[in-house]
């Protein structure tokens, strides 16, 4: 019953947005890279970028904790430039949360 889909991994889907619809157009990552000021990986149809944080050091056990291990800040986008979506996580501090929440950025 499960052959169909182990048949599908490792095939790239044709990329569709939320509602079913094919997305048009492709992502200006190059533009993505400049403005955030960070080089990315395209993996299939996503692009990520992922930021590590070397302002401060962090151990566990005696291991120093890095970007490879999850102390990172990173967005994946998927789409076109008129029609993207986006995931991602940001490392913060606590004593980093509330001016970050408090910029009035929207």
């Amino acid at each position: 019953k499960i052959k169909p889909a182990l048949a599908l991994i490792g095939k790239s889907p044709a990329p569709v947005g939320a509602a079913g619809r094919a997305i048009e157009g492709s992502l200006d990552t190059e533009g993505l890279s400049k403005t955030i000021g960070f080089p990315g990986e395209q993996n299939g149809v996503v692009y990520k970028i992922t930021i590590g944080r070397s302002d401060f050091v962090m151990k566990e056990m005696g291991a120093t904790i890095n970007a490879r291990m999850g102390l990172n800040t990173w967005a994946a986008f998927f789409g076109s430039d008129a029609n993207a979506e986006i995931a991602g996580d940001i490392a913060m501090l606590s004593s980093e949360v509330t001016p970050v929440l408090t910029t009035g950025w929207h």
